[in-house]
Order: structure tokens, then sequence, then C-alpha cells
């Protein structure tokens, strides 16, 4: 075995996630590029999948996220977790 010490002091650091306006604003200007390059009908529909996917990603990871926060702010929860981490 070694004898190496493990950091425990790292910190995570995170890139800043854009706001909901600055995506909107992005698919915008996608969109707008989308009806000035003459693009034939098949790229277009492949980019506005694409776009429809993003959007549905992000539908989801923020209900998924509202769901996670009230749960955890949801005291018969919080009392589950501290029982739990307490044993």
């Amino acid at each position: 075995m070694s004898s190496e010490a493990i950091d425990t002091t790292a910190t995570i650091t995170t890139t800043p996630t854009p706001t909901a306006e600055e995506e909107e604003e992005d698919d915008q200007k996608i969109m707008e590029t989308l009806k000035d390059l003459s693009l034939c009908r098949k790229e277009k529909r492949k980019v506005l999948k694409k776009l429809k996917r993003k959007q549905i990603r992000k539908e989801i990871a923020e209900k998924e996220r509202e769901e996670e926060e009230a749960r955890l702010n949801d005291i018969e929860e919080q009392k589950k977790l501290r029982s739990w981490f307490s044993v």
C-alpha cells in the first residue's frame, strides 16, 4: 500500500452555462442564417431536427432540475435523507 495523501481540498470549476435568453438568441441567429443560405431542403430539415432535439433536451433538463429542487425542499424528503446519512 502506498502512503500517498489524497487531496481533499480540490475545487470543482464549472463553465458558466448560457442563459435561456442567450440560447434563444443563438437559435434565432441559426434560423436567420438558414433563411439567408440557399441550403437544400434536406440540409434545412437536418438542422431544424437538430435544433428541435436541442430544445427538447433543454426542456427535459429544466424539468428534472425543478423536480430535484422540489424534492430537496420537501420536508419529508429532508427527514429521510438526514436519517439515512446519520446511520
